[in-house]
């Protein structure tokens, strides 16, 4: 959607897309530049992950290229994979992201969820904090609780105040160490938090399900 971005970025990217084997895209700078509100320091690069049916927990449903996923009641009974999520209700996308700044939305329906991105190596069988994402050293989200905003990195959270969003922008660049989310309303993008860290490899975009049959995630497209 060309409007959140351009209300938001700073510097346009150009991108040279990933090859098929889902390797990390690489990007040439443009000489480009065009206004945007104070609030948003952040150059963005437009970016729509998918998400990987190897990974996705067996009550939630993939559809929409995999660009949406579904709470469901029932067991799906998927083949199992190694990569799978056993215990929390979650998601992790097929593209590794390393280096180059990148951009994706994401809009959700229902009570709670929560946006993040993980390392490949977060756990996946176990039912402890090892594999919840957010609740360990290897993944770090975004949760809304039903009432506010809070961001999740190794079990710590911080609190964000209550500026309820349904579409929600993520930047995030391995180069400078950073990962900011936004809520994105009336074509504007508003600086929800700014996570600074040096990063050692590859994240995945991911997401969790609360309660709720019918709650989705959907990883929007920015044409």
């Amino acid at each position: 959607r060309d409007e959140s971005l351009s209300a938001a970025v700073m510097i346009l990217w150009g991108k040279t897309k990933s090859g098929s084997d889902g390797s990390s895209t690489s990007y040439k700078r443009k000489r480009k530049h065009t206004e945007r509100p104070s609030f948003v320091p952040l150059p963005l690069v437009r970016f729509e992950p998918t998400m990987d049916p190897n990974t996705v927990y067996r009550h939630v449903q993939l559809s929409d290229g995999n660009r949406k996923a579904t709470m469901r009641a029932e067991n799906l009974n998927p083949p199992d994979h190694p990569e799978r999520f056993q215990f929390w209700r979650q998601v992790l996308c097929r593209e590794p992201l390393g280096g180059s700044p990148y951009y994706w939305e994401v809009e959700w329906s229902g009570q709670k969820v929560s946006i993040g991105v993980a390392y490949k190596e977060i756990e996946r069988k176990g039912s402890d904090d090892k594999s919840r994402l957010g609740h360990n050293a290897l993944s770090w989200s975004l949760y809304w609780s039903g009432t506010g905003f809070s961001f999740w990195h190794n079990n710590q959270e911080k609190l964000l105040g209550s500026p309820k969003a349904k579409r929600i922008g993520v930047y995030l660049d391995q180069y400078t160490g950073i990962l900011a989310f936004y809520s994105i309303a009336n074509n504007k993008a508003k600086l929800l938090h700014r996570h600074q860290q040096q990063f050692t490899g590859p994240l995945y975009p991911g997401f969790r399900f609360w309660a709720g049959v019918g709650a989705t995630v959907t990883i929007c497209r920015l044409d």
